[in-house]
């Protein structure tokens, strides 16, 4: 059928605008409706520029528009000749999958891979962006991978390893995402903001790595984060920042917080790793806030239900009175099903069972087939355990011994079962760049076949007998580490280093296999 024939035709997939309006009225896409009917315009190759390209795509849509990307084959889209512009009022990218396919920029930090100059809402559904350069230290680019000037839509959609900076939007809506790895994860100078079911973690900035929202003065921002993850993002900025500016997240504004997991973010001089709000009102339900150099300041009231904060965290603020303030045993970030990456929890945390569900949730942060309430109760925070398992062989003393990775001969570890559920570890191996030997460790607790070590210390400033002095000894936080055992003689240990270390001195994150290759005399498996 040609043009003609298709302008003359009645198309009844099509909805009348009135109808329209008000479906999107009642719908979550939150797209203002226009006079012209919408319609879904289809990419037909990966090039970066010419005939049937995204780039050609997007300039000859018309606002409230699909581009659909959906029936490519290719895993990348090079953006070459630049950013691409979006000048419609509303426009939707949809994609295949954040696993299946990402627009990529040309690595640079003052230039945008997704630049919207419209009024309305840029959406952007099941795609991957990134301009390939994550954490950039010192750039000072205001050129977000997304940048919107009005409202920005994410749904199933990460946004990764951005050099200037992930997303930056008037007003941001974030469903089932991951923002990631970048200077800094939200810019929202309005600060009208939802997220649910997303994951902001791994970014970096001078301050507010995770997000900044709203503005100090008036701090009129309205935040909402529910069933969400906010973890390792790392505030560096030295004290030529404000103290409102500093922290690992910032918001000014109300805040509502419900089923989300605040943990291990950092800031190195003062401020907070957690989240630094401003606001003459915070509610806070069944959220678990853990490892973190701080976690709330500058609130007058914070109200909620059945949240839990670990303890040893500075608070400038008082909290609920059934506020439990323990250990969460929480493991370590990873993908423990659905789409964005989660903090399982131990068998034996406080956090199960202990939350509520005063939200109504259906799932847990990772979606269908992860029910909200599992058990005697919701569990704390954005993750809900399973049944527990069965069948483990928990840590005892005949777990004491040198392990290593046979993979990786050359390095390994030493681990010592101590009284009271407490475990040693020493971990002897090389710096990531390969000019000298590193070696750190420290002592945590243990439970079932799983032990967490979450203050691993990295030694400095030693010297060699007989000029050692103890009191030049310089010990940083180097990050944690977790153990878990298969039997005896297996096991695996993860580890994540980007808490509160130097740029310079980052392990990263990841895991290793472990073997026994030492048994002490005296001791036998079971």
């Amino acid at each position: 059928m040609d043009a003609s024939q298709r302008n003359s035709s009645p198309d009844k997939s099509k909805t009348k605008p009135l109808a329209g309006c008000i479906l999107l009225a009642l719908a979550i896409t939150d797209l203002a409706c226009s006079s012209a009917l919408a319609s879904t315009r289809s990419v037909t190759n990966c090039n970066d520029s010419g005939s049937g390209s995204l780039r050609d795509t997007i300039a000859h849509a018309q606002s409230g528009d699909t581009v659909s990307l959906t029936a490519l084959t290719c895993s990348t889209i090079s953006l070459i000749t630049g950013q691409l512009n979006v000048s419609q009022k509303d426009l939707s990218l949809l994609g295949p999958g954040a696993k299946a396919l990402t627009i990529a920029g040309a690595q640079h930090s003052y230039a945008s891979v997704l630049n919207h100059l419209g009024t309305g809402t840029l959406r952007i559904e099941a795609l991957r962006i990134t301009d390939n350069w994550s954490r950039v230290l010192g750039t000072s680019s205001t050129h977000r991978c997304v940048n919107a000037s009005s409202t920005l839509y994410l749904n199933r959609a990460t946004v990764t390893a951005c050099s200037g900076g992930a997303v930056s939007a008037s007003s941001l809506i974030a469903r089932d995402s991951t923002i990631s790895d970048s200077y800094r994860g939200i810019d929202s100078g309005a600060g009208n903001i939802t997220i649910s079911g997303s994951t902001i973690s791994g970014n970096r900035s001078a301050h507010c790595a995770g997000m900044r929202v709203g503005a100090a003065s008036p701090a009129v921002a309205t935040v909402q984060i529910s069933n969400s993850t906010i973890s390792g993002n790392l505030a560096y900025g030295e004290g030529f920042y404000d103290y409102y500016n500093y922290g690992a997240g910032c918001i000014f504004g109300r805040a509502t917080i419900s089923n989300t997991t605040v943990a291990f973010n950092g800031a190195w001089t003062g401020g907070n790793g957690g989240l630094n709000i401003l606001s003459s009102e915070i509610t806070i339900e069944s959220s678990l806030f853990a490892y973190n150099s701080n976690d709330l300041n500058y609130s007058v009231h914070v109200s909620g239900h059945n949240n839990l904060f670990a303890p040893g965290t500075s608070l400038s603020i008082p909290l609920p009175p059934d506020t439990i303030t323990t250990e969460p045993r929480l493991l370590p970030l990873e993908d423990n099903g659905g789409p964005t990456q989660t903090h399982a929890l131990i068998g034996d945390s406080p956090a199960v069972d202990a939350g509520n569900n005063l939200a109504g949730l259906a799932t847990d942060q990772r979606g269908p087939s992860f029910g909200r309430n599992i058990g005697a109760g919701p569990d704390i925070g954005a993750f809900e355990s399973p049944s527990p398992a069965t069948g483990t062989v928990p840590i005892g003393p005949e777990f004491t011994g040198s392990w290593f990775d046979p993979d990786q001969s050359g390095q390994g570890l030493m681990l010592e079962v101590l009284p009271e559920h407490r475990l040693l570890a020493q971990w002897f191996s090389f710096d990531p760049e390969g000019t000298q030997q590193a070696w750190f460790g420290g002592v945590g607790t243990y439970a079932g076949n799983v032990a967490i070590i979450s203050e691993v210390v990295q030694p400095f400033q030693g010297r060699w007998i007989p000029n050692f002095n103890p009191d030049k000894i310089v010990s940083r936080r180097w990050g944690r580490l977790i153990f878990s055992f298969s039997d005896c003689n297996h096991g695996k240990v993860e580890f994540d280093s980007a808490l509160d270390t130097e740029p310079t001195l980052d392990f990263g994150r990841g895991s290793m296999n472990l073997t026994r290759l030492t048994l002490p005399s005296g001791l036998a498996c079971p």
